[in-house]
């Protein structure tokens, strides 16, 4: 009785290993097949991990996450550098993110920049603040509600966001973002 249920126990221990050595395989292959297509769009690809990678293009850092259906857009961050601004340290990062739902984003930005005022002085600018829409980045479609403040904190977010990149960039990236996915998976 006991040398069936150790046999059982072991076969199903086989079976697990077989199943996780497969995947590994298989994940490796589809990393190899990532890097030769984005070679080939004349992409360089960054895997940070084995499921995670990045393409960088001008001040656009696209992130996918490599899963074994393809890969599926993460979010990408646009490195923001305002003009006249004398940054000691930190930086001020607008990002785009993929929602939950389908044909939802999440837009934010992160500014952890120490500054140098006219005076000599430094003066942090620590905020980051996020709102949700819809993916034509539409004002009216905003998301106003969950949260405290919802309303006035989604439109105050969206404005800073789209003062820092403009709403035709942040679509256009976006896009960019959604024809990469769609070359490395095709």
């Amino acid at each position: 009785m006991q040398r069936k249920i150790l046999g059982k126990i072991i076969l199903i221990v086989i079976g697990i290993l077989f199943i996780v050595v497969t995947i590994f395989f298989v994940m490796s292959h589809k990393k190899e097949m990532i890097i030769e297509k984005a070679n080939k769009a004349g992409l360089n690809v960054e895997f940070s991990g084995p499921k995670i990678f990045f393409i960088k293009e001008g001040p656009v850092t696209y992130c996918y996450d490599l899963e074994i259906s393809g890969v599926k857009f993460n979010k990408y961050d646009i490195s923001v550098e305002e003009s006249g601004v004398k940054v000691k340290e930190g930086n001020l990062i607008v990002s785009i993110k993929r929602n939950k739902h389908e044909n939802e984003i999440q837009g934010s930005y992160d500014d952890s920049r120490k500054v140098i005022t006219d005076d000599g002085t430094e003066k942090a600018l620590f905020s980051s603040m996020f709102f949700v829409c819809n993916d034509n980045f539409d004002r009216a479609s905003l998301v106003t509600k969950g949260w405290i403040d919802a309303e006035q904190k989604a439109i105050d977010a969206y404005e800073i966001v789209t003062g820092y990149v403009p709403i035709e960039e942040l679509k256009q990236y976006y896009k960019r973002a959604m024809d990469i996915c769609d070359q490395l998976n095709g």
